[in-house]
């Protein structure tokens, strides 16, 4: 069961033609596992219980995308395995919408 990222300006507005990235639980556990500490990487770990469903407003994403980033960095990650979502929350924030995750 993927963890699903839909891009729209609203949760009300969320239909089958918004833009979705689904993450896998294994990569989610795999990123969870080296989020730490959690004061650091604040924004990724507001989708830590893969089960709650949660929001990531325009603002945040860039911090997300940073996070992302700077554990790419370390070796932590594999960048490659996370280059979709990576490249979706670019897009998301390019297009001025919020990051609407629920555990499908």
């Amino acid at each position: 069961m993927p963890l699903d990222f839909l891009a729209s300006e609203k949760k009300k507005d969320i239909t089958g033609n918004c833009a979705f990235f689904s993450l896998s639980e294994s990569a989610h556990h795999a990123l969870m596992a080296v989020a730490e500490p959690k004061t650091q990487f604040r924004t990724i770990r507001k989708f830590a219980d893969y089960y709650a469903d949660t929001t990531i407003v325009l603002g945040e994403i860039d911090a997300l995308l940073q996070e992302i980033d700077t554990l790419a960095k370390t070796g932590k990650i594999r960048s490659g395995e996370f280059q979709g979502l990576i490249d979706f929350l670019g897009s998301a924030g390019r297009d001025k919408l919020n990051i609407y995750i629920f555990a499908d």
